[in-house]
């Protein structure tokens, strides 16, 4: 037998032995092969029309009413975990050494039931922050200007949750999206002019039931919306999922506006896309929009999807990333009951500036110090055009659990982390740090604990934008919740250059 044909029936084996390994082939091809998707549906959404001036304000300076809040994901392990995805290098990043004393007071709630799902952005003339509850509109230095329920603002008696808010930083305009309880609808409200105060326009979006979890972002051309679908009667169990797409502009200057959607995305590896996250695009490459999701459960990759406006084509590719898993719950100062960190790795916001696309996820790491695993910060830079990461990393605090990060990657090309940070020691509070990951502070100290056994429900969202005014161009919004007093939580917010 010759060398040739020796060669020829090795490779042959190696290639039967693979295919008779149960999902070693079809896996790995999957992992690279990603695929185009089809519009799933279109139609048409006629605006209605609000001014702020004619709304009813809600009672209190700062007081919103309390929102019954449920775990929103299947918890990961606890503490004890001995299995589970970690980065090969975490920084040790210092605990808080100070606060940041021009962080101002947001909305908040008195009597410790449900969740504020905060976020926020700061635009030219004012500042815009939601809650589960509802919104305010403040001046840029802090003065309340505006609050309003939802209820209100939309004129239906439901109440709601998931708010999400962003400035669009290309029509100069504010817009938040928030879901409506017990009715298959989700709502996009637009400002129509510069100022948070003045005119609105509402539209609501028909949606599949079950809708949880959205997610918002805009580019020069469209606005972008998308969201998890539940099982009938779950609040866990994610089936399915929706994106939306409609005009940028014709949301923006009220008109009646053409929307498209899809639903059954999947994964290149073919698993549900869960918490789809459209991005933010500052800059970006003219009618493409691009949308990243991580696997909520923990996985050592990411999915990009590409969005060619031009031609309706929605495709997507896996990018191997460092690898991340769902955090533990955390301990908190004064009580033996844990603040629930999400269960899961799903992200929260991803931003578009200069070409790269910044998101972030927390994960989960053991420093050997006796804590077991705590959570931590895990970053992504990642470069759409080749889909690939340009740059990622992950840090904690020994003694400490990180969790619900927002990371943004300024003009300038800095960066900003902002998370909720609680431990044994200190009540949940939220820090930040900037790329030197040496010189954490904190926007706002926790005051007292947050329940009082088992798990009490925390976040879903927390926010941090690029400021919108030609003051600074590097200066980022931020917009978090910490244990205001016992069993109550507060939020604030902040404009801080990393």
């Amino acid at each position: 037998m010759n060398r040739r044909t020796s060669r020829t029936i090795l490779l042959l084996s190696i290639v039967i032995c693979l295919m008779a390994l149960p999902g070693v082939w079809t896996a790995r091809a999957s992992v690279l092969a990603g695929r185009s998707f089809q519009p799933g549906g279109h139609g048409v959404v006629i605006p209605q029309k609000i001014d702020t001036s004619r709304l009813p304000q809600i009672p209190g300076a700062q007081s919103v009413a309390p929102q019954t809040a449920t775990i929103r994901a299947s918890q990961s392990s606890s503490n004890g975990r001995t299995s589970f995805l970690s980065p090969s290098n975490v920084v040790n990043v210092p605990p808080a050494n100070g606060t940041n004393p021009y962080a101002k007071s947001g909305l908040s709630e008195q009597r410790g039931e449900g969740n504020p799902d905060a976020t926020g952005a700061g635009g030219i003339d004012n500042y815009l922050e939601t809650v589960n509850a509802g919104l305010a509109v403040y001046a840029r230095g802090g003065t309340q200007q505006l609050t309003s329920s939802f209820q209100s603002w939309f004129n239906v008696t439901s109440t709601f949750y998931d708010p999400m808010t962003i400035w669009d930083d290309t029509g100069d305009r504010f817009i938040f999206s928030v879901l409506q309880t017990g009715a298959k609808t989700i709502w996009i409200s637009v400002a129509q002019q510069t100022n948070a105060t003045g005119s609105y326009c509402n539209y609501s979006f028909p949606t599949l039931a079950g809708h949880d979890f959205d997610h918002l972002g805009v580019d020069g051309n469209g606005i972008y919306f998308a969201f998890n679908i539940l099982a009938p009667g779950s609040p866990t169990n994610v089936v399915n999922n929706e994106l939306f797409y409609a005009s940028r502009t014709a949301l923006e200057s009220c008109q009646t506006a053409t929307y498209t959607s899809w639903t059954d995305l999947t994964n290149p590896d073919g698993t549900i896309a869960q918490a789809m996250t459209p991005a933010r695009e500052d800059s970006s490459v003219s009618g493409v929009e691009y949308l990243v999701n991580s696997y909520p459960a923990g996985a050592c990759q990411m999915t990009l999807w590409t969005f060619t406006e031009s031609t309706s084509t929605l495709t997507n590719a896996t990018i191997p990333t460092q690898c991340y898993s769902p955090p533990p719950n955390a301990k908190q100062k004064g009580s033996s009951a844990l603040i629930y960190t999400g269960g899961d790795c799903s992200l929260i916001q991803a931003s578009l500036i200069n070409g790269l696309l910044t998101t972030s996820t927390p994960g989960t790491y053991d420093w050997g110090d006796g804590n077991g695993p705590v959570g931590i910060v895990e970053w992504f830079v990642l470069n759409p055009s080749s889909a690939s990461v340009s740059s990622q990393g992950a840090f904690g605090t020994p003694g400490y659990w990180l969790f619900y990060p927002s990371a943004i990657t300024t003009p300038n090309g800095h960066m900003l982390f902002m998370y909720n940070a609680s431990g044994a020691s200190i009540y949940p509070s939220i820090w930040y740090v900037n790329q030197s990951l040496t010189n954490t502070k904190a926007l706002a100290n926790g005051n007292s604990y947050f329940g009082t056994s088992g798990v009490a429900v925390w976040g879903y969202y927390q926010s941090a934008w690029p400021d919108a005014s030609t003051v600074n161009l590097n200066s980022v919004w931020m917009t978090g919740e910490y244990a205001k007093a016992t069993n109550a939580w507060g939020t604030k917010f902040g404009l801080v250059t990393p």
